[in-house]
């Protein structure tokens, strides 16, 4: 070990040709030629003239240079650190020689100056500052390329032929595996275009059957130009196309297309982990067309490679089929989810772009059978060959819309959809206990609540009616006496006292009259447990039963309540009518009614009795006080009051306000 490192450590000068200079702020990197042949990379910073002193000289490509450090392992190849650079004279490179992509398998030709030809695939900004990585295309597979990124517009480029001078360099992995070849090309003029790319649609259909999903058909490194209907889309990542019973899957940036839409797609025809693809699509829409014919696939069958019975191999990968079994599984993902659903004993992965109607994870429970129509596509195992075709590992279905999934109407359906509808009912029924328990609560409160505010109101009012009739109505009383008593004792009054004292006996009469009523009023519960229909009903039925009078009621448009001290105006005012109809008009039938009216409601009294002029009527000068307190109730009420003669009936009508 001492020796080996020893030798590797040991100083060293070596002389060559610079191939390749890539400079940082602190070292240089070369890649030299020495005398024996043998490319090497040198890392170091420091430049020295041919006298030994140091120097800022700059040295390029073609220049012979003498580097001295220590020889090292750099990158899996051998080279030099820490160098003392010597430009020795300038010169021009050589063209390079041209080889081929499998010439330098496992680093056999690194740091070497090569020519590589291969068409240009892709492009993609490089790590190196000032580069474009490009990917090309040769009969012996693919290798990168580092160009300078200002030289052409590269992605105008894609599909053009290309041939590049430059240092071959190996790409390893992180286990030192080696994974491919990367040119690094140092300027402009070692870049030529053998062959211009062209319109890629211009070039000529090509058949999906062409490109097999497992080998595809024959080597042509140009793009494919082909045409089918879109099966299934992915946005931004690749479609599915059909051309009846051919398929093919195109990877693209460009997939704006939807289920049923006919596209001409172009990319180059390749193999990824041996199934055959189209990369690099680039998609344009030209139309629409139906869906293909789902088929209804074995998973027996296809647990292998399937065969129909002529032996000829039937392709599945890409086909629209349907399927139907028992779901596993259900994970919610982004805007769709992933199922497992198991078909014959095989467990099945179905992707589902949508969400899923009235299905989640919470129905696994009950076991749903599922039917489920979408796009097969196959799953490689890698590492594990079956001839020329690749082991399947196994399918994943992917579905587009929802409504490709459906659940099947079995009795595990049915069982389940009658438990939901039997939750549902116990549910609404308990719901409907609890409000109407609720509702009965509150209701039972308020009745109650009202009930001691009405109890208490009442039972002041009785107070308040005992104290009128113990005080004003006596008072009102002795009055009367004391002024009948005076006209009786005192000899020779005049007339017209005695003229003034009998009016004032009527007023006194008709105030004590006002009062009783007030006070009836008052201890009656009548206006506050029952509604103006039933008030109206009940005041009319009581002349009905005197057998005077027939009496016939009708009422619309009366409210539930009506406030006391407008209610209580009302009812005089309608005892008092009907009262003066029977006992002035003479009348033999009476007639109640009320309609609706914007504002509230009418109320109507008509008899059939004598008609009289309310313009005429007798008032408090000759004793008569009715017409005249009704008026005033109406006044205080804020009702309307009118008479109106119609035919043989004589009408009351009252204006209540709501």
């Amino acid at each position: 070990m001492t020796s080996v490192f020893a030798v590797l450590a040991a100083a060293c000068c070596v002389t060559g040709q610079v191939t390749f200079v890539a400079r940082d702020q602190s070292n240089a990197g070369v890649v030299s030629v020495e005398p024996s042949g043998r490319p090497m990379w040198f890392s170091g910073h420091r430049e020295s003239s041919g006298t030994g002193e140091p120097t800022s000289a700059a040295f390029a490509p073609g220049d012979r240079i003498a580097l001295r450090g220590s020889e090292a392992e750099l990158s899996f190849a051998p080279g030099l650190l820490d160098c003392e650079i010597e430009v020795i004279s300038h010169g021009v490179l050589q063209p390079a020689p041209e080889v081929r992509l499998r010439d330098l398998d496992w680093g056999t030709k690194d740091n070497e100056r090569v020519a590589l030809r291969g068409v240009l695939t892709a492009v993609a900004p490089s790590s190196s500052k000032g580069f474009m990585r490009l990917s090309l295309a040769t009969a012996d597979g693919p290798f990168d390329a580092e160009v300078p990124s200002g030289h052409a517009d590269w992605a105008s480029l894609i599909d053009a032929e290309f041939r590049l001078e430059g240092v071959a360099m190996s790409v390893f992995n992180i286990r030192g595996e080696f994974v491919g070849v990367l040119l690094r090309v140092i300027s402009a003029p070692d870049v030529h275009v053998v062959r211009e790319s062209c319109d890629p649609f211009a070039k000529p259909l090509t058949a999906l059957g062409s490109i097999l999903p497992y080998s595809p058909n024959g080597v042509d490194l140009h793009r494919r130009h082909v045409k089918g209907v879109v099966t299934y889309a992915s946005p931004g990542r690749f479609l599915w196309l059909s051309d009846g019973d051919a398929t093919l899957k195109v990877n693209t940036a460009d997939a704006t297309a939807k289920p049923g839409d006919v596209v001409e797609a172009v990319g180059f025809a390749t193999r990824c982990h041996r199934l055959g693809r189209l990369v690099g699509g680039v998609v344009r829409r030209i139309g629409s067309a139906a869906l293909p014919d789902a088929v209804r696939v074995g998973w027996t069958e296809l647990d292998g490679y399937p065969y129909d019975e002529s032996g000829h191999f039937l392709n599945y990968d890409g086909r629209r089929v349907v399927c139907s079994g028992r779901l596993l599984s259900l994970v919610e993902r982004g805007s769709g989810v992933d199922l497992v659903v198991e078909c014959e004993g095989v467990k099945v992965d179905v992707l589902a772009a949508e969400r899923l109607n009235g299905l989640t994870a919470d129905d696994i429970s009950w076991d749903p059978s599922v039917s489920v129509t979408g796009v097969l596509e196959l799953e490689e195992n890698h590492g594990e060959l079956q001839g020329q075709l690749p082991a399947i590992g196994g399918w994943t279905i992917r579905v587009a819309s929802a409504s490709d999934i459906t659940v099947e109407r079995d009795a595990a359906w049915r069982a389940h959809c009658a438990a939901q509808v039997g939750w549902c009912v116990f549910a609404g029924i308990v719901i409907a206990l609890v409000i109407a328990i609720v509702v009965g609560v509150v209701v039972l409160l308020r009745y109650r609540s009202q009930k001691r505010a009405l109890a208490l109101l009442t039972d002041e009012r009785k107070r308040m009616a005992a104290d009128l009739h113990d005080t004003l109505e006596q008072q009102l009383a002795s009055v009367r006496m004391v002024l009948n008593a005076a006209v009786s004792f005192t000899p020779n009054v005049p007339e017209k006292v005695v003229e003034a004292v009998t009016e004032a006996n009527g007023l006194l009469a008709h105030a004590k009259d006002e009062m009783r009523a007030r006070i009836f009023n008052m201890r009656s519960d009548t206006l506050f447990t029952q509604g103006p229909e039933k008030v109206f009903t009940e005041l009319a039925r009581k002349f009905a039963k005197s057998g005077v009078v027939a009496v016939r009621t009708r009422f619309r448009g009366l409210p539930e309540h009506l406030a006391e001290s407008v209610f209580s105006e009302v009812v005089f005012i309608v005892g008092e009518a009907i009262t003066n109809a029977v006992k002035h008009g003479k009348c033999r039938t009476l007639v109640v009614t009320s309609d609706p009216s914007p504002n509230g409601f009418t109320l109507s009294v008509a008899n059939d009795g004598e008609p009289f002029d309310p313009s005429r009527a007798l008032g408090p000068e000759a004793g008569h006080f009715g017409l005249v307190g009704m008026r005033e109730r109406a006044k205080r009420a804020n009702v309307e009051m009118s008479f109106v003669h119609e035919g043989r009936w004589m009408i009351l009508r009252l204006a209540v306000p709501s």
